[in-house]
């Protein structure tokens, strides 16, 4: 399937089921195919960037013989320890790569230093009460509540959808607060009710809205 193909190479860090600390290799076609082809344990080794720079050269090498396709270009995230990589592997003339950072790392960073501080944890509190405490959850769905997903680090753009899904859902939050205040946590309830965090979440998804867009895309 790859044969005679030229490809993407992207390493990524990450952790397995058994939390142990692994390196994905995945080759991408222009057609916007991938392939997962590597997994490299990295268990008790540092991630310097000499480290990589030896598991990128090894998987592009591997890649072409065990594939027969061309790597040309490999793609990585923008940590220090692998922009460091990155230049070194420009330097072996007998790879013919280009290097590049990822653009969708380098929006979520954005993200991050857009953010409001607090406002991510004081949405997620009250979304998760609404979808793990039974009685909360059964109310909420009774009252036509839709599902919200969660804010999670490891999902760029599911901050933007987590805070859009709270302000389009809050009338249900403050209609079940309401009808079931002895029932309903006060922590959350209060949150709810909080008239300036309902304003800062509606800055924030503004500051967000085009990353988001991008990311969607």
């Amino acid at each position: 399937m790859l044969q005679g193909k030229t490809v993407c190479l992207s390493l990524d860090g990450w952790s397995n089921i058994r939390n142990e600390p692994i390196i994905c290799v995945v080759l991408y076609t222009k057609y916007g195919d991938s392939f997962l082809v590597q997994t490299v344990d990295t268990s008790g080794k540092s991630h310097t960037a000499d480290c990589l720079l030896t598991i990128a050269k090894n998987a592009i090498v591997e890649s072409q013989d065990t594939f027969g396709c061309q790597v040309r270009s490999v793609v990585t995230d923008n940590a220090a320890n692998v922009a460091k990589m990155r230049t070194e592997l420009q330097k072996e003339d007998n790879l013919n790569v280009i290097t590049y950072g990822c653009s969708a790392h380098l929006l979520n960073l954005l993200a991050k230093d857009l953010s409001i501080p607090g406002i991510k944890d004081h949405v997620v509190t009250v979304v998760k009460y609404f979808k793990y405490v039974y009685f909360a959850n059964a109310k909420y769905r009774e009252a036509g509540g839709l599902k919200i997903s969660l804010a999670l680090d490891v999902c760029w753009n599911s901050l933007v959808h987590c805070l859009q899904g709270y302000i389009s859902n809050l009338p249900v939050f403050i209609k079940v607060c309401e009808e079931n205040r002895e029932e309903i946590d006060g922590n959350a309830s209060a949150k709810v009710h909080d008239l300036s965090l309902k304003r800062n979440i509606e800055d924030l998804i503004k500051r967000l809205q085009s990353i988001s867009i991008t990311f969607d895309r």
